[in-house]
């Protein structure tokens, strides 16, 4: 995966986080755009950066992390079940990661 697309996603995240609907509903959105940095094998979407890949594992876990309920996905299901606290935690951290995203782009 190159560094330019992981920043790209990484963007498209940050930027639906700034809007009017509640935390849950932004974050359930910027999930789509995560989701699409999960890695598969060697595709990671911070080669040679541990702990970023591994905090964007946990953001992609964390809006994963709770079963279905009729006919809504694990994305809609997680985010509901997320404190507002929560919610602002893992924007923050969403954040930090394009920050640090943008800076290995910069570095290629």
């Amino acid at each position: 995966m190159s560094a330019d697309y992981t920043q790209e996603k990484l963007w498209q995240a940050v930027d639906i986080l700034v809007g009017r609907c509640t935390i849950q509903e932004r974050l359930k959105n910027a999930a789509m755009y995560l989701i699409r940095l999960k890695g598969f094998k060697d595709d990671l979407a911070f080669p040679g950066d541990l702990d970023a890949q591994t905090r964007l594992d946990h953001i992609i876990g964390r809006l994963t992390s709770v079963p279905t309920t009729g006919n809504e996905g694990t994305i809609e299901a997680s985010t509901r079940a997320l404190s507002d606290d929560e919610g602002q935690e893992l924007s923050r951290e969403i954040f930090s990661l394009y920050c640090r995203a943008t800076e290995l782009a910069s570095m290629l």
